[in-house]
């Protein structure tokens, strides 16, 4: 099983962020939002966009009967400066996305 997280954040908290698993959009959240997905076992790749920001690919290995819990919030300020310097110095890519937990049932 796959719980995904966005964690309660200031920063774009209006703004949707798209989840994308192997390449394709899984879903949308809001800010604060979990969803839980049941996927087979196997090596996933997520990806999520947001805020005109990315997080870098995150790559899973999922076994059966694990869960796992992703989180991702943004890594900037919600400033003008800030905004600049990590999609100008850093190419977008200001969203962290770790996976949180990992255990059996």
């Amino acid at each position: 099983m796959l719980k995904i997280y966005r964690k309660e954040h200031d920063v774009d908290r209006l703004a949707p962020f798209k989840v994308f698993l192997n390449g394709m959009e899984l879903c949308t959240m809001a800010n604060g939002e979990t969803k839980d997905y049941n996927l087979k076992a196997g090596t996933y790749k997520f990806k999520v966009t947001g805020g005109g920001f990315h997080s870098k690919e995150l790559e899973v290995e999922l076994f059966d009967d694990e869960i796992i819990q992703l989180v991702f919030y943004p890594a900037y300020k919600d400033n003008k400066m800030d905004k600049f310097m990590y999609k100008n110095v850093f190419g977008g890519e200001a969203i962290y996305l770790e996976v949180d937990k990992d255990f059996y049932l």
